[in-house]
């Protein structure tokens, strides 16, 4: 299991940090795709929420790891949050407000989502 966890690990943070396949094509900011988002039919918005799913659920991934070897984690469900299923739109909430709250995360190119998702859960879901 811990040579699983070694090789797991490495390719969730890979993953993480090279983004989604909307940012690929043009790498405009988070604020830009926001715009393209809002406009956009329900099929790519659902896509979109589907991403970021698969995404926490690596940080998720990394965070029992962490957990387990004592570190700390990156972000932390708090009592009434940590049995609960947290949906897409929930996530993608977050992510809009996170945003929408921080000048820098708005300019940031869309391809860094996945570091702007892991600020916004680090900022909704402290760990004390």
């Amino acid at each position: 299991m811990k040579k699983l966890t070694r090789l797991i690990i490495p390719a969730l943070v890979a993953l993480l940090v090279s983004g989604p396949a909307w940012a690929a094509k043009d790498d405009h900011s988070i604020n830009n795709f926001l715009q393209v988002y809002d406009k956009s039919e329900a099929k790519f918005k659902t896509k979109v929420r589907d991403a970021l799913v698969s995404m926490v659920t690596g940080m998720e991934i990394i965070n029992s790891d962490l957990k387990s070897k004592g570190r700390p984690q990156m972000f932390c469900l708090n009592e009434l949050t940590k049995n609960l299923t947290i949906t897409g739109e929930q996530y993608f909430f977050i992510f809009k407000k996170y945003v929408k709250k921080h000048d820098k995360a708005r300019e940031a190119p869309a391809g860094g989502t996945g570091i702007i998702l892991y600020l916004a859960l680090q900022e909704a879901f402290l760990c004390k």
